[in-house]
C-alpha cells in the first residue's frame, strides 16, 4: 500500500482497500494494478487492522500478533498497531477552529436535550408514584 502511495495513518474501521486507495487519489488504472498484486479491493482492512490492534493489547479472543507479523504490517503496510493519544495542543486547535455562532447552536442543543431527559426524568417518577 505504502508503494501505491496510500496512507494508511488515518484507516477508519469502515475502510476498505479502495475507500482507501481512492482517499489517496488513485486512479483505475492504478486499482488494477492493486488487483493484479493480489489485493481485494473489497478487503475491510479497518476492521481486520482494529481487530489485530486489539489482540496486540490483549483485548478479546484473539490471538496476538507475533513480533514479526507487527513488524511486516508497520514496514510493508505502514500500519501502525500504537494505540493514538490525544494531545491537550490538537484539543485546544479544536477549539480555536470551531466559532461563536456554533457554540451557540451547541449549547443550544445540549441544553435542549438536558431538558428533555429532565422532563423525562420527572414524567417517570410522577407515572411510579401514579402506580404505587
Amino acid at each position: 500500500l505504502k508503494r501505491f502511495g496510500i496512507d494508511t495513518s488515518k484507516i477508519t474501521t469502515r475502510d476498505t482497500i479502495e475507500t482507501l486507495a481512492i482517499k489517496a487519489g488513485l486512479d483505475a488504472t492504478n486499482l488494477d494494478k492493486l488487483k493484479e498484486e493480489g489485493l481485494r479491493l473489497d478487503d475491510k482492512i479497518g476492521i481486520s487492522k482494529n481487530a489485530i490492534a486489539l489482540a496486540s493489547r490483549g483485548i478479546g479472543n484473539y490471538t496476538p500478533p507475533t513480533k514479526e507479523q507487527i513488524d511486516i504490517l508497520k514496514d510493508e503496510y505502514g500500519i501502525s498497531l500504537e494505540k493514538k493519544k490525544t494531545k491537550s495542543q490538537d484539543m485546544g486547535k479544536a477549539t480555536f477552529d470551531v466559532d461563536a455562532p456554533q457554540c451557540q447552536e451547541a449549547t443550544e442543543v445540549i441544553e435542549a436535550l438536558i431538558k428533555e431527559k429532565h422532563n423525562e426524568a420527572i414524567a417517570k417518577r410522577k407515572d411510579v408514584q401514579c402506580q404505587e
